[in-house]
């Protein structure tokens, strides 16, 4: 998987934050036009069978309304609304809390990207490195929502990182 970095000001939306970054980290071809409309779908690591009925009647219909589909691409309703977009032909952004070249990225999950960049999605992350850490995923969470002109939170509880995104 090829990686390579844009400036962070060069990315619509990441201007803005209080929290300005400085480079993006990605793979897949970089095109400003996956970021004309976009949602995110976030929710719960757990995700339950509501959850998995969720992401499959809500990600075929922003899909088919031209919406790119961005997430944090953890295990759950991450990992289910990057699939049900790929699915319905949808272009999806996977925003890691995690380096691109961390090398404790699991093979699945390494495999997975593969799959959103081949289908024209991209992966991105704040960092080239960096391992998941607590104060990782927060900081991933600011960037999903900058990049999002909506926010889906398909089931979270109360002190969760999808609740971050949606407060952002």
């Amino acid at each position: 998987m090829e990686i390579k970095r844009i400036e962070g000001r060069k990315v619509a939306g990441l201007a803005a934050l209080l929290q300005p970054v400085d480079e993006l980290w990605y793979s897949g071809e970089w095109d400003e036009g996956i970021f004309t409309h976009t949602a995110a779908v976030v929710g719960s690591r757990r995700m339950t069978q509501y959850g998995q009925r969720v992401v499959e009647k809500l990600v075929p219909q922003l899909v088919s309304g031209g919406v790119t589909v961005i997430s944090g691409m953890m295990y759950g309703v991450d990992q289910a609304a990057h699939r049900a977009c790929m699915e319905c032909g949808g272009r999806t952004v996977a925003v890691l809390g995690f380096g691109l070249k961390w090398p404790g990225i699991s093979t699945n999950d390494l495999r997975f990207m593969d799959e959103i960049v081949k289908k024209g999605g991209l992966v991105v992350s704040e960092w080239e490195n960096q391992p998941g850490t607590l104060w990782t995923f927060p900081m991933r969470d600011r960037i999903m929502a900058a990049l999002a002109q909506e926010i889906y939170v398909v089931e979270a509880a109360a002190k969760s990182g999808s609740l971050i995104t949606a407060e952002c």
